[in-house]
């Protein structure tokens, strides 16, 4: 799965920390952020099925790719 989201410049100086996606039925056996898994900090919870990614330290008005595989 891929989510791909696009820079607006009503965005610059804000910073992406967390991100959280509802629904994932299984555990990923990956998680990449810009197609870097190294240091990317994650956790998954089961019994509410969500997927957590957090200390992205994303810029919010530059693009950015999440991957994961189930």
């Amino acid at each position: 799965m891929s989510f791909v989201r696009k820079g607006s410049s009503q965005l610059v100086g804000l910073v992406l920390d967390t991100i959280e996606i509802f629904g994932v039925k299984r555990r990923p056996n990956e998680v990449m952020c810009n197609c870097l898994a190294t240091s990317l900090v994650y956790s998954y919870n089961p019994q509410t099925k969500v997927l957590s990614m957090m200390n992205l330290g994303l810029p919010m008005d530059k693009e950015f790719t999440i991957n994961f595989t189930p």
